[in-house]
Order: C-alpha cells, then structure tokens, then sequence
C-alpha cells in the first residue's frame, strides 16, 4: 500500500479557473473560518477530552511550493555560534536534509533499553511521498543502537519540480558496566537529486499549475553529504571528566543545466551568451576536540575545551593549518542561575576573532521566571560560492572582515496564564549578504535588528489555543535606500488544537492560521542555492491557512493534511518572487509505531 501511494500517479488536468470579485473571497473565508468554529464549538460541548496534545508546528517556515525544496525564514538566521565554526551555507537551504525527526541520545544520559520502532508517511503535494524509518534497541547489555532511513520522491504541481532523496544514518553506542567509559560512533549518507524550475514566468489564472511556463527546464542540482562521527567520555567521578569529540563532514554539490536561457544567468553586468552551464562547489571539515569537565578550581563544574577545526574549500585554500579555539564554559550546569561561555581563536582563519556569552536566570518559583542573555561575537562569515562570473573580483580571505555582533535577549515566562514575552535586539556591522545580482557582499556600517515577540497557550480541556505574535524592525546606518535585510514588520500565528473520542477512537484536529504584513521577501537563486536582495515586488497580506485531522488507535496514527485553503479564496499567491503557494491539496499522513 504504502509503496502504490509513493509511487502511485494522480494524473495532470488542465483547470480553467473562473474570475470571481475579491468581496466574493473575503465572504467565502468568513463563512469558511465561521463554519469551522462552529464545528469546533460542537466537539468541545458534546464530545469527551480522552488525549493530551501538544503544539509540533513550525510556523516560521514555507518550503518552496514542493517537499524537498529550498525554505524561506520569515525571521533571519544570524549565523554565528559559540565555538566560532564556519559552516557552508547550501547545507541549510532544504529542510528535508536536516530533518531531525531521529531519536539523538545525550552522552550524558544512557539510552533506554526498550526495543523500539516507528514508521511514518507523508504523501507529497503531486506524486510520491516520504517515508521515514527508525529502529532502536540494544545490540548487548553494554551497546545500542539507533537506525534510521528517509526516503523521498516528490513531483509538484509546477513543470520541472521533481526532488528525489535519501537519508541513511546510525548511531552505535557501547559503554562499560559502571558507565563510567561511553562511547558513540555516527555515521549519516544524504543523497539528494533535485529538478530546479525558477519559478513561474507569469500567472494565467485560467490554467492548472502544470500548464504555467518556468523560467528553467532542465536545470539540476545533485548533492551528497557524508558525516561521519567518534565521540567518548570517561568519567573520572561523578564530578570530573574527559570528553573527546572527533567530527567529519564532507558536502558536494553539482549544478548542471543544458539550456540555460533563464535571466538568472544574465543578472550581472557581464553580456555574453551561455550555451552551457556547469558548477561543482564541495565543502570538507574536520573538528578535533578534547574537553576537561571538572569542578576542580572552581568549586563549579565548568568546561575547559580546545577545538580544531579544519577547512577545505577553495575559497580559504590558504589556512591549510585550520583554527584552534580555546573555550571555556558552565552552561552545562543546569543548576547555575548565571552562565558563561567564553571562546578565542589565536590563528587560523578565525584569528583573533571570539565569542562571549552570559546567562542569568531568575526564577519566581510558581510565578514566573526571565532569563537575560548577552552575546559578544565576532568571526568570519560563512563559506559560500558564486553563481557565475559577477564582474566582481573577490579574495574571499582578504576582502570580507569579520562580522561584529552584539545580542541582548530577554524572556519572561508567566506559569499561572501560560505568557511569554520575549525581546531581541542585534547590532550588527559587516554583515555579509547577497546584493540584486546574487553576489556576496559585505555591509560595513552597523545593522540593528528589533524583535519583539507575544506568545500565550490556553487550555480548555479539549480545546488547546496557541497564540502568537511577532513584530520585527531593521535599522541601517547612512543607506536608507538599500534594504540589507527584509523582514515582515507584523507576522501572526494561530493554532487551534482538538482532541475528541468518537466510535471508541481517539480523533485530534487542528486549525493553523498564519499572517504577515506584506515585505520585499529575498528573491531565490538556484544556480547557488541563495537567497538574494530585490525590492521589486511585495508579498504577504493575505491569510496562509491549513488544518488536519487525525484518528488514533494506540501506537498508530493516520490522518489528511489539509494545505492551502486560503487558495479558495484568493487566485493565486506568492510566496516569494516567481514561487507560488500550491492550491487546495489534500495530503496523506500516516505514523506507526511499535514497541517491545
């Protein structure tokens, strides 16, 4: 069954889609939301609570219109962390690589000797689906293991926009009899072949998705990812101890395409024909660590670390020698109200560059409790690679400074009414981004980054409500008329959860709502897999809603996603730039898991 359902094909129709007043929509979505709370005000009122639910939902990600596909953030990523390592930047631009649905155990925290499995389904927007494995139990009394496997095939609704993925990793655990020697060896293969289309060169509103030209038709990305890991820990006592961390990655990533007649080859300034377009962009990395946890001199137990990290990329082929970083750290001890961290590169490609942390906790016991956050941080900007030849001479070493940040964070969470508040502010100089022609820059005046959030949970036996609201300002020094970043000032989210027992069958469903003000969202580049500045169109404005239902009968789980119904009600909508929101789909889920 499930393998009809992967492969399974739903077939191409050619919908002619009639013109309706946009007071029609709105009428229809007022009905649409009214019915449904009607609906939802029935269950609570008839209907008994019989299973706690909880809020999974990742409301600050849109992937591009296709499972597998390139996300969008509506809310930036400042990319810097505390052991000032460089990462390449295509890693994080698909979700379905990094899915951390997986099981990963602490090395603290012994795993639990249960025999374990669990099988999950997704069908995609057009054809296919993904299928998600994993199997843990223990191999003897002193070793465990956890295995995992992802699988994706998925065809949208656009031409040209078939991904195709596999996940397969394992983690081996051994340990001795008192526990005092651990240790974990990881091992995980991606590999990933995407079709790119562009996005759509214009809406017809009379035809199907299918029948809309792409301004790309033969454009191909192959990616592979090895990561291999040797982590061990030998406990002294209980409160000293050795950890030895021993990390490889390795990142490939090819784009080819035959024809490429698409504007994404002529955005520079440069006038020539390409007749064919080929790029292989690799990363490798090597982390080497050792670390002394100890309360030795302190009388608190805090972390002494040394770091080796080693980089292979062309771009910074000239520190052959890599960074070390010296580190030193408490926010491992939990107990503590105040935490530090403090690391500091004195060569390599990091020199002299560090980061500072602090964090201090105050709680209120039954009433609230706030946590103050300060970060110092300056290194070097992440890796990535040029499209094509920008006109624009570029020594990645010399030309690009280090990135100065400064964060401050506060959080305040009220137990009795389930409130949070949080605030962030970021000053930020030599910024790196990407300019209107997909080339790396860098912003050498200061940035600051306003975010101010609202969250509240209400609970009414079978009824769960999240709420959320955000709002985000930019400031820029001196250029006014470039916008660096661009964010939604306003973004509004909204969950309903019910749980409800009918035909002695546990049901839950949901209802999501999010809304954003409308913002010059980044434009995307396939050739490199970057988002980069445009301030040509807007997008935002309109209502995203979606909602599921789910039956459940012990460990098995299966229900209908519900996606885009916003699309009865508005023709259709941009997600960013040449990337549309599908329309109404109805999508497959189903979970299933065993236990011994």
């Amino acid at each position: 069954l499930i393998a009809q359902m992967v492969l399974g094909k739903t077939g191409r129709v050619c919908r002619r889609r009639p013109l309706r007043p946009q007071f029609i929509y709105w009428g229809f979505f007022f009905i649409f939301i009214l019915m449904l709370y009607r609906f939802i005000f029935f269950l609570f009122v008839f209907q008994s609570f019989s299973q706690e639910i909880t809020f999974s939902h990742n409301y600050k990600i849109q992937e591009l219109s296709n499972i597998g596909s390139p996300t969008i953030l509506y809310f930036p990523n400042f990319s810097f962390n505390n052991k000032l390592k460089i990462n390449y930047n295509v890693k994080g631009s698909r979700l379905v690589e990094n899915h951390e649905d997986n099981l990963l155990y602490d090395l603290n925290i012994l795993p639990n000797f249960n025999l374990s499995s669990q099988i999950k389904y997704i069908s995609a927007y057009n054809e296919g689906g993904l299928i998600m494995c994993n199997l843990s139990r223990p191999v003897s009394r002193k070793s465990f293991l956890n295995f995992y496997y992802n699988n994706l095939s998925s065809l949208g609704f656009f031409q040209n926009q078939e991904n195709k993925f596999s996940n397969l990793g394992f983690d081996f655990y051994s340990f001795n009899k008192d526990s005092s020697y651990i240790f974990l060896f990881s091992f995980n293969s991606i590999n990933g072949f995407y079709e790119e289309n562009g996005g759509v060169q214009s809406i017809e509103s009379d035809l199907s998705n299918d029948l809309m030209l792409t301004y790309l038709s033969s454009a191909r990305i192959e990616n592979k990812i090895r990561k291999f890991s040797f982590n061990q820990i030998f406990k002294i006592d209980s409160n000293n101890s050795i950890i030895h961390n021993f990390k490889y990655n390795s990142y490939s990533r090819r784009y080819t395409d035959p024809n490429p007649e698409s504007f994404h080859y002529s955005l520079t300034p440069l006038d020539y024909k390409i007749l064919n377009f080929s790029s292989h962009n690799y990363f490798n990395d090597i982390e080497n660590s050792l670390t002394f946890s100890s309360n030795f001199f302190l009388n608190k137990k805090i972390d002494y670390s040394l770091t080796h990290y080693l980089y292979y990329h062309e771009l910074i082929r000239n520190k052959n020698n890599g960074d070390f970083i010296f580190s030193i750290s408490n926010f491992n001890n939990t107990f503590s109200n105040v935490n530090f961290s403090l690391s500091f590169c004195p060569s390599g490609y990091n020199k002299s560059n560090y980061d500072f942390r602090l964090s201090y906790k105050f709680d209120q016991n039954d009433l609230f409790k706030s946590n103050f956050y300060i970060t110092l941080n300056k290194q070097k900007p992440d890796l990535f690679s040029e499209s094509y030849d920008t006109g624009l001479t570029t020594d990645w070493e010399n030309d690009f400074n280090s990135t100065n940040t400064f964060s401050f964070n506060f959080d305040n969470h009220t137990r009795k009414y389930d409130f949070d508040i949080k605030f962030t502010f970021k000053k930020i100089s030599n910024l790196l981004y990407f300019n209107s022609i997909a080339a790396p820059v860098q912003f050498t005046e200061s940035l600051n980054y306003f975010h101010f959030h609202l969250s509240k949970k209400w609970s009414f036996n079978k009824l769960k409500i999240s709420q959320n609201i955000h709002f985000q300002k930019i400031n820029q020094d001196n250029y006014h008329d470039i916008d660096v970043l661009s964010v939604p000032f306003f973004f509004y989210n909204q969950i309903f959860l019910y749980s409800f027992y009918l035909f002695k069958t546990n049901f839950t469903s949901s209802i999501d709502l999010n809304y954003f003000s409308k913002y010059f969202a980044n434009a995307y580049m396939p050739i490199n897999g970057v988002f980069y500045n445009q301030n040509q169109s807007k997008v935002g404005n309109i209502p995203i809603l979606n909602a599921s239902l789910f039956m459940m009968k012990n460990k098995f789980k299966i229900g209908v996603l519900i996606e885009n119904i916003h699309s009865l009600f508005y023709d259709k909508q941009y997600i960013i730039t040449d990337y549309l929101y599908n329309d109404l789909v109805f999508r497959l889920s189903v979970n299933w898991e065993f236990v011994d």
